[in-house]
């Protein structure tokens, strides 16, 4: 009398990792796409944010009477500056207290995501043209707007709608 057996053959167990292994090196790499996307998009949302964190900061300003003036700022410190239209800023001190008010209008947008972040703006009559940010220095996945950033290499000059 034949004895049965029950289970797999070792055969039938080879055949299914293989299937496996196959599913796995066609699937991994589309997922890591898929990965990098949902990154950069979170990246371009969290510099929309910025945008119009700044935004209203600079809404706030013009009804007060201090446009902020034409500049581009660099996480929150002037890098270069156009003092023509706002007479106000021309002292070290106003654009210190600019940049510690622009920085504290992003902390309170972005909640703990602004812990660490980086962002860049500039600044055309008083309101934010350009904004461009990334959760930390070294992170690869830097977001834009108006311009929505579409690989990980994004200025702030490709940022701005021409």
């Amino acid at each position: 009398m034949k004895k049965s057996t029950k289970g797999f053959t070792l055969v039938e167990l080879i055949v299914v990792i293989a299937i496996i292994g196959i599913l796995a090196a066609i699937l991994v790499p589309a997922l890591l796409g898929y990965i990098q996307d949902a990154k950069l998009a979170s990246a371009n949302s969290s510099a929309k944010t910025v945008y119009t964190a700044l935004n209203n900061y600079g809404q706030k300003t013009l009804a007060a009477g201090y446009p902020i003036a034409d500049c581009t700022l660099t996480n929150g410190t002037v890098a270069s500056t156009n003092y023509t239209s706002a007479p106000v800023m021309t002292t070290t001190g106003v654009s210190i207290e600019l940049n510690r008010n622009l920085q504290i209008a992003v902390n309170c947008s972005l909640g703990e995501d602004a812990i660490g972040s980086k962002w860049d703006a500039k600044f055309e009559n008083g309101f934010p043209v350009a904004v461009v940010w990334a959760k930390s220095s070294g992170d690869p996945y830097i977001g834009a707007y108006p311009n929505k950033a579409e690989d990980t290499e994004w200025t702030l000059a490709q940022a701005e709608i021409s």
